[in-house]
């Protein structure tokens, strides 16, 4: 199962509507970058959060909180098991927790070893 989550912005005009990324069962967390707009980490991320314009919406339209979502970016783990060509199929390496990490369009985030997001850049659903 896996759930995409985007940030409204309303600065007056018409909303603004940002990809936060997806949560995905069994792997890190796919945190979209938007260097266009200052975004290139989580801390980013969490300062645009905190801004009372925006609010966080997930794709079936339910709001949710800062908390919420840092924490469904930051306590993720998996004990589920891949075998080898899932990995290879998926593109997907080792990441912390038994969680499986993106490598296409990918990343590392500040700390591969424990931090359960992985940055991507460019458009995916």
């Amino acid at each position: 199962m896996s759930i995409n989550f985007y940030a409204h912005i309303n600065l007056g005009g018409p909303v603004v509507k940002l990809h936060i990324g997806k949560s995905s069962a069994g792997w890190c967390f796919a945190l979209c970058v938007h260097p266009e707009h200052g975004i290139n980490l989580l801390a980013d991320w969490r300062t645009v959060w905190e801004q009372p314009q925006v609010t966080i919406v997930d794709e079936y339209g339910d709001v949710r909180t800062v908390a919420d979502l840092v924490d469904t970016i930051t306590n993720r783990e998996w004990r589920g098991i891949h075998d080898a060509r899932w990995w290879r199929d998926n593109c997907a390496v080792d990441g912390p927790r038994g969680l499986a990490r993106q490598t296409y369009h990918a990343t590392l985030p500040p700390d591969p070893a424990s931090d359960t997001y992985t940055l991507i850049s460019g458009e995916f659903s």
